[in-house]
């Protein structure tokens, strides 16, 4: 049920992420070498009175000293429609994904979550130019399926339910060792070992939000 609070623990044998998060001059000294695709958000599609009262700078503060953060599909999913509600808040996750400020990862299952639904409308075209977008975005990694990640994907839905993609997605963030689970609309409030940050609770409330993939 949204709202409650829900549990759920790491698999043994979980090592720490690998690696550090870049500095802001090596990784532009890197996109100077080479840029590569954006996580390009279309036109806000909510006034922007709403937009004007989101507040990025909690958030920030809860991500500050997380050596990884996991980003599931529908955050990913309401940056790129452009949701207005949540924009000031996505535009700023991306910006510090490409500036080295925050090392974060999704499961390629989000390249599935987010590539079905344009398929489905018949966008072959805007569906390879999303999944090169996924695959190659700088400071995005994008994380194979692996036997670890199925275990601990079945303890995670044995213990919380729902959609085998959420499953994915949270056990893709307790192997790698995230700090930090960004998700939006899914109920989640904690997991045992990592910081849950739900983006509605850092923007002003709003009647309506675009179809976007569960995480």
């Amino acid at each position: 049920m949204r709202g409650m609070e829900r549990r759920c623990g790491r698999s043994s044998g979980t090592g720490e992420p690998p690696g550090a998060p870049r500095s802001r001059a090596a990784a532009r000294t890197r996109r100077g070498a080479g840029a590569r695709p954006a996580l390009r958000a279309r036109a806000p599609t909510v006034p922007r009175v709403i937009r004007a009262v989101t507040d990025a700078g909690p958030l920030f503060e809860r991500l500050a000293d997380a050596r990884l953060v996991h980003l599931d599909a529908r955050v990913i999913a309401l940056h790129l429609v452009g949701d207005g509600r949540f924009l000031p808040l996505t535009r700023r996750l991306v910006a510090a994904m490409r500036d080295g400020e925050v090392r974060a990862q999704t499961s390629v299952m989000t390249l599935y979550q987010l590539l079905a639904e344009v398929y489905r409308r018949g966008e072959r075209d805007r569906a390879r130019e999303l999944a090169r977008t996924l695959m190659v975005h700088e400071g995005l990694e994008l994380v194979p399926a692996s036997d670890e990640i199925a275990v601990q994907a079945a303890q995670v839905r044995a213990q919380l339910g729902g959609r085998p993609e959420r499953a994915i997605q949270i056990a893709t963030a307790l192997v790698a060792g995230a700090d930090v689970y960004v998700t939006e609309g899914s109920g989640l409030r904690r997991i045992v070992g990592m910081t849950v940050a739900n983006l509605e609770d850092y923007t002003a409330p709003a009647e309506s939000a675009p179809a976007a993939p569960g995480g």
